[in-house]
C-alpha cells in the first residue's frame, strides 16, 4: 500500500484523500520544492510529520487542509458547478440574520419568539419549516432546493426543532427576521 496512487473519491457520504507514503516522498523531493539534494530517510515517519503540519491550527482556527478545501470550492464555483447555489444564500441572508443562531439564543438566553438585547434593539424570530420557508423565499421547492436550503442552515448552527405551527407541531428551524 506504500506505493498506492494518489486517490481522492466521495463514497458514502466521505471525501476520501490517499497516497501511499513511498508515492507522497517521491512527489516531495520530485515536485515544486526546494528541497534540492534531500533525502527522506523514513517515508512513514516523514508523512506523519505532513500529516501534523495539514491539522496545523493557525490564528483563526483554519489549518492547510481548510485552505486547501476552500481554494478547490472556490474554484468549483468559478467553473461552474452545479451543486452549489448563490442565490439562494443570498435570499436567505437578505431576510433572516443567521449569526442569531441556535447558540446565540443559547448562549443568550432567549426563549420565544422575541427577544430585545441590552441595547434596546428587538429581534423577532419566525418558526417556519423549509418547504414554506422556499415557498416565502421564492425558491422552486426542488428536493435540491430544499436540501441546499436545509444544509446551509444546519452548517450556519440552525437545527431542526418540533415547533407548534398554528393547531399543529412540524419540524421547522427559528430564524431571527432582519
Amino acid at each position: 500500500m506504500s506505493d498506492k496512487q494518489l486517490e481522492i473519491k466521495v463514497e458514502d457520504g466521505v471525501l476520501n484523500i490517499s497516497i501511499g507514503v513511498d508515492i507522497l516522498a517521491f512527489a516531495i523531493l520530485h515536485g515544486d520544492t526546494e528541497f534540492g539534494s534531500a533525502i527522506i530517510t523514513d517515508n512513514n515517519g516523514f508523512a506523519k510529520e505532513i500529516v501534523r503540519e495539514l491539522l496545523l491550527e493557525e490564528a483563526d482556527g483554519g489549518t492547510p487542509v481548510h485552505r486547501m478545501f476552500d481554494k478547490a470550492a472556490l474554484n468549483a464555483a468559478e467553473n461552474g458547478a452545479e451543486y452549489i447555489c448563490f442565490d439562494i444564500i443570498n435570499k436567505i441572508n437578505m431576510h433572516f440574520d443567521l449569526s442569531k443562531n441556535d447558540k446565540w439564543r443559547k448562549k443568550n438566553k432567549v426563549r420565544g419568539n422575541k427577544h430585545i438585547g441590552k441595547d434596546g434593539v428587538c429581534t423577532n424570530f419566525i418558526d417556519i419549516n423549509i418547504v414554506d420557508l422556499c415557498g416565502r423565499l421564492e425558491i422552486d421547492n426542488t428536493k435540491t432546493n430544499v436540501l441546499a436550503v436545509s444544509s446551509y442552515l444546519k452548517a450556519s448552527f440552525i437545527n431542526y426543532r418540533t415547533y407548534r405551527f398554528g393547531s399543529k407541531t412540524k419540524k421547522g428551524v427559528r430564524l431571527a427576521l432582519k
